[in-house]
């Protein structure tokens, strides 16, 4: 990206950009393409700067799959950490294409003796209707995750809790991330479930990544020790003055990090990292 901007600024550039293939994509023609728009014949040598630029990458390439703790090492450090923490559930991006109903976290979460106070969000439609039957106050009980597993990490998980809030109106995004549009996740319901663990139950996905989506059901993000956020970098911005850290937390499902674990089938073969290439 420093090469891109350093390419912009070279008279006869009109415009350069790099396209990165999304990587949970199974279908032929992955790689990083470069683009430049140049002024014709002011640059003869740029294909030879675009092959440099793409060898680069290429010698870099185990950099770009960093370590993660999974969420049983990340909840044992969690004395460590200033509060409150956003986890990245990094294998269950809603703006990524998954679907927001990862049960992985919540597992975590919900089988220590004294959980930490925690905003998770989850898409279970199924649940969301026990909860509205239970009704604002009530007590409810559901299996989150049931029925809902394509990719073999989803065990449900049963839930028992207090229905603190009932909503159904769209979000208007407050943060610096798409401020001004609205959110529709449908019908929501916030189950208290403990003295602290708070779930919110929505019909649909959506992008999650602003604390209007907290504040539209009564809880303040500063008040929770641990914010799960469905996103890798857009609630950042909005969150900068809630979190004191964040982690991403190596979880799986359809976005997960550890593509080794995805059933690829259409991707032309080889290709890292699924395959070790060495030239």
């Amino acid at each position: 990206m420093g090469q891109i901007r350093r390419w912009d600024d070279r008279p006869g550039v009109f415009s350069t950009s790099a396209f990165c293939t999304h990587p949970w994509i199974d279908l032929k023609g992955h790689g990083i393409a470069l683009l430049a728009y140049v002024e014709k014949g002011s640059l003869p040598g740029i294909d030879r700067e675009f092959t440099d630029a793409t060898e680069r990458v290429w010698r870099q390439r185990k950099t770009f799959f960093s370590d993660c703790p999974g969420i049983e090492e990340f909840l044992a450090s969690l004395d460590l950490k200033a509060r409150p923490v956003s986890v990245v559930d990094s294998g269950d991006i809603t703006t990524a294409g998954g679907v927001g109903d990862s049960t992985v976290i919540l597992r975590g979460v919900l089988s220590l003796t004294d959980p930490p106070r925690t905003a998770i969000p989850v898409v279970d439609a199924a649940a969301l209707d026990r909860a509205w039957t239970a009704g604002e106050g009530g007590v409810v009980e559901c299996t989150i995750g049931e029925g809902n597993d394509p990719g073999g990490y989803n065990s449900p998980v049963s839930l028992r809790g207090v229905v603190r809030h009932l909503s159904s109106r769209p979000i208007e995004v407050k943060g610096t991330s798409f401020s001004g549009i609205t959110m529709d996740v449908g019908r929501r319901a916030l189950v208290q479930a403990g003295t602290g663990v708070f779930v919110l139950v929505a019909e649909h996905s959506s992008m999650l990544n602003d604390p209007e989506i907290w504040r539209s059901m009564g809880l303040q993000p500063e008040s929770m020790d641990l914010i799960v956020q469905k996103s890798h970098k857009l609630f950042r911005a909005a969150y900068a003055d809630i979190h004191k850290a964040v982690i991403t937390v190596d979880t799986p499902g359809c976005t997960d990090r550890n593509i080794n674990r995805l059933p690829f089938r259409r991707v032309d073969r080889p290709i890292f990292p699924l395959d070790e290439i060495h030239e």
